[in-house]
């Protein structure tokens, strides 16, 4: 199957050579002068030269009309995004993990990763609006749950795909949200999937090239169910290469979209030659119907506590400008310590914990004093009116309870 899809376009790519084999022939034939001979070979250069940029423009071309007939949703970005918020020295409690380890390296025993756990579970980007109000402390969440985690898992993966002599074929992954309802859906994760296959492995284009000619006007599951089956045996013909599959927030996924989506993925899991090639790493909330999914070879990670010192991490690094700016310190050496504790303690694990706090809320138990109060107050003044107007969207009033 691989060797039909690999020769496909034998006669554009090879029959030039084919033709300057027989010119060849006939200039020794006919006893043909070196002035000759350098000119004809000249000519096949150029000609060369021409026919591989009309085929670069080709395919060019091909993977064009089939990124418009895919419309896939821009995964990148959001991958991205999650990276940007990563507080460095995060997230390495899971690659640490021996069940990731023996899922990457290929062990038949782990299929399937689950990383589950409470909603919003996992590392997070926080931000300080320090000057909304006297004495006002901002602490909102910017990436929602599991993705920055889901996100270290990629960049992983493509690092050792990256590295020499490493067994991975491909890494495909989506990010589900319940706020971009066009692109979260079944249909789209599997329009995903295949271009992302299609980049990582531009021989495949044709293939696609190939379904979206057939029917350029519409494209199903049926269709996409079909292209991804055919796609995924032919990117790893040795059997010996894996294809990782990276899904954050499948909870987010509509249920009658996870309808769809799970039994395919339970398909892909179980059946020959794919039970063999696939890896998938699911991040999502503790749910029946994935659960149901993905129990054959699986392992499961929960969150859980292992993200405490994630949390810790970030909000040292999100309080220490505030501290050091307010002089919180001056009057007492441990304030630091006493304000990163207290908001550690109440993050309670929970990566989008939004809370926001008076001054007296937010140093409950960390007796700040007067005159820091009196800092903010000045603060606060000293940023104008500017900084005043901007109220946070959504967080109407000055004393929001946590």
């Amino acid at each position: 199957m691989f060797f039909c899809l690999a020769w496909r376009d034998f006669q554009s790519r090879f029959g030039h050579i084919v033709d300057n084999i027989k010119r060849h022939q006939q200039l020794i034939d006919s006893e043909a002068c070196a002035e000759d001979i350098d000119q004809a070979h000249r000519a096949r250069e150029l000609a060369r030269e021409q026919l591989e940029e009309s085929l670069r423009q080709a395919q060019m071309r091909r993977k064009k009309e089939c990124s418009e007939w895919l419309s896939p949703a821009d995964v990148e970005t959001v991958k991205d995004t999650a990276s940007q918020a990563k507080t460095p020295g995060t997230t390495e409690w899971l690659l640490r993990t021996r069940e990731l380890r023996d899922w990457i390296n290929g062990s038949q025993a782990v299929q399937a990763i689950w990383l589950s756990g409470i909603p919003g579970a996992g590392t997070y980007l926080l931000f300080i609006d320090r000057f909304h109000h006297i004495g006002a402390l901002v602490l909102k969440s910017s990436v929602l749950g599991k993705t920055v985690l889901s996100s270290s898992v990629v960049e992983h993966l493509h690092t050792m795909r990256e590295a020499s002599q490493s067994t991975i074929s491909s890494v495909l992954y989506f990010f589900c949200s319940y706020k971009q309802p066009d692109k979260n859906t079944c249909l789209a994760m599997l329009r995903s999937f295949i271009y992302q296959i299609i980049l990582q492995d531009e021989q495949l284009i044709s293939y696609v090239y190939e379904q979206y000619t057939s029917s350029p006007h519409s494209i199903t599951v049926v269709m996409c169910k079909k292209m991804l089956s055919y796609l995924l045996e032919s990117c790893v013909p040795s059997g010996t290469s894996k294809v990782f599959l990276v899904i954050d927030g499948l909870d987010e996924l509509p249920e009658a979209e996870r309808g769809e989506f799970l039994p395919i993925m339970k398909q892909m899991l179980t059946k020959e030659p794919y039970d063999t090639v696939l890896r998938v790493f699911i991040a999502s909330q503790d749910l029946p119907d994935i659960s149901k999914a993905i129990s054959r070879k699986s392992s499961r990670l929960s969150v859980g506590n292992n993200n405490q010192q994630d949390i810790r991490k970030y909000i040292e690094s999100a309080t220490q400008d505030l501290v050091e700016e307010l002089g919180l310190d001056e009057e007492d050496p441990r304030m630091g310590k006493k304000i990163i504790d207290s908001l550690t303690e109440r993050a309670g694990g929970q990566s989008t914990w939004r809370s926001r706090f008076s001054t007296d809320a937010v140093f409950r138990n960390v007796p700040v004093g007067a005159a820091c109060c009196q800092r903010l107050a000045l603060l606060r003044d000293k940023r104008g009116s500017q900084q005043h107007s901007r109220k946070p969207s959504g967080w109407p009033g000055t004393n929001v309870g946590p």
